[in-house]
């Protein structure tokens, strides 16, 4: 079964580019538009929204490199 990439449901999800990502992977998701309706939405595509500590590793660090290695934690 193949899975969204984690860049691909956020660029979708928040209707932003490569371009904008200042810091690429480790840009803060907030600032360019995160807020909690949309990371459930984020959690949800990518398969996390029913793990444990998922929603509080994002809000500690709300990065496309934390859900890549949050994705690859549960899909491995």
């Amino acid at each position: 079964m193949t899975h969204p990439t984690a860049r691909d449901v956020v660029f979708q999800a928040l209707y932003i580019d490569e371009e904008d990502l200042a810091n690429g992977d480790h840009t803060d998701l907030r600032e360019l538009g995160l807020d909690s309706v949309r990371l459930v939405l984020i959690l949800q595509q990518l398969g996390l929204a029913e793990r444990t500590g998922v929603v509080e590793r994002m809000t500690a660090a709300p990065t496309i490199a934390t859900l890549q290695q949050l994705a690859a934690e549960a899909h491995a």
